[in-house]
């Protein structure tokens, strides 16, 4: 966990370079026009919803006398509280998260790996063979897969701990699913990507979780894709120079 927080922290101080500050400008921009759209059709429907699924509830209560109609009325108001909100975050924040990944996917991620190629990693050569049709069918595929997780999993989102903990593994395993193959589409085979893919499983989800737990806090919020970005890039440009490192022919030993 440390090594990835370095790599996090690293791909932070990269995040403020010139180059990727117009990026996150623009990323910001477009996730903005993106929420405001999807706030102005959604956002009222489900406030109306929830503060109806409620107010059946308040009716239902009535008919009750005595204790167990302030134990339900107790109930109600901590339901109001605690249901509404979480019903508009959960309803909401997968089309959020989503847009933010994909955007650090298919924007961010080719200007990342130039930038890395023209230093550290110069010594990497391009071998990609993948078309960005193939991209696009694995970032809608995740994107699917995670909205429908996200759903079926709000129900358990009442229990204690489980409203963070459950949002948090989502979108950390959508981030690996997109970031993985975008960060490796362009320099690797299909076989250097099948074998890297394969690899590092507790990595790559310390980096994932290390970068949604980042993305809780606001200031650093606004940079988050172009850190994905250069995290995943990071990490799989060393893993793919190492792999070619160790298939290459060792010389003979010469006996003195």
């Amino acid at each position: 966990m440390g090594g990835g927080l370095q790599v996090v922290l690293r791909s932070c101080l990269d995040a403020l370079r010139p180059r990727f500050l117009g990026l996150t400008l623009l990323s910001l921009v477009a996730a903005c026009l993106l929420w405001v759209f999807v706030l102005a059709l959604a956002l009222d429907p489900v406030i109306e919803w929830a503060l109806g699924l409620l107010a059946s509830l308040d009716q239902g209560g009535n008919t009750a006398d005595g204790v167990v109609a302030m134990l339900a009325g107790g109930w109600l108001v901590l339901l109001k509280l605690v249901l509404v909100p979480m019903l508009v975050f959960g309803l909401l924040w997968p089309v959020v998260a989503a847009s933010a990944v994909l955007f650090a996917g298919f924007f961010a991620m080719p200007r990342v790996l130039k930038f890395l190629a023209q230093g550290e990693f110069a010594d990497v050569a391009w071998r990609g063979q993948t078309s960005w049709w193939e991209a696009l069918w694995v970032a809608v595929k995740a994107s699917v897969v995670y909205v429908l997780l996200w759903i079926l999993s709000m129900p358990l989102w009442l229990v204690p701990g489980l409203f963070f903990i459950i949002p948090v593994l989502l979108t950390t395993h959508l981030l690996i699913k997109v970031m993985s193959f975008d960060a490796l589409s362009e320099v690797a085979t299909p076989q250097e990507m099948q074998i890297l893919q394969k690899q590092r499983g507790a990595t790559l989800w310390s980096l994932g979780l290390i970068c949604t737990v980042f993305s809780c806090i606001p200031p650093i919020l606004l940079l988050m894709p172009v850190v994905c970005a250069l995290v995943f890039a990071r990490h799989y440009l060393q893993s793919l120079r190492q792999l070619r490192a160790a298939a290459l022919p060792q010389p003979p030993k010469v006996w003195s």
